[in-house]
């Protein structure tokens, strides 16, 4: 009996110098920065109401129908330096500096974006790059203006429904 309690006794104080021996201490740092939060939309879905348009004949390619001004409100921007706007949709088939119809609709025409100083905002698909907006206003609003157009991209342009859909995404600094 007495072998067997000298062998648990063993056991035990080798357990204790095994968990008392953990090496030299370390640290752990943590680091965040802690900032407000950014710029919110003042609308979320924006409808731009293009119009009713005729189609010219004889059809020109390279022809622009119906610009109709549209704008990207955000509030809330007090602590924001910089905004970065990307829009995305599929590029034009016959021009990929376009945006491309909605499928079932009218053909040979696409949706050309430019900013208010008439910088063409390309799809993303197409490898554009994001816009540079300063944000700079003091009371944490700021408008950014745009004008869509319909431009005809083909000579064999047919009429019909002239539907796109464009997503936009903002990237705050």
């Amino acid at each position: 009996m007495k072998p067997t309690i000298l062998l648990l006794l063993s056991l035990c104080a080798s357990s204790v110098s095994a968990m008392t021996d953990l090496g030299s201490p370390g640290d752990i740092h943590f680091t965040i920065s802690i900032r407000e939060s950014a710029c919110e939309l003042t609308q979320k879905s924006i409808e731009v109401e293009m119009g009713s348009v005729l189609l010219p004949r004889p059809v020109t390619a390279g022809r622009e129908l119906n610009q109709e001004p549209f704008t990207i409100g955000l509030e809330n921007c007090s602590n924001v330096v910089r905004a970065y706007v990307s829009f995305d949709g599929t590029p034009d088939a016959d021009d990929s500096s376009l945006f491309a119809l909605e499928e079932g609709g009218a053909t040979g025409v696409g949706i050309k974006i430019t900013d208010e100083t008439g910088v063409q905002l390309l799809p993303a698909a197409a490898g554009a790059a994001p816009q540079e907006i300063p944000v700079s206003s003091e009371d944490g609003k700021v408008e950014i203006k745009y004008l869509s157009a319909y431009k005809v991209t083909s000579s064999q342009a047919k009429s019909g429904k002239a539907n796109a859909l464009v997503n936009f995404s903002i990237v705050y600094e």
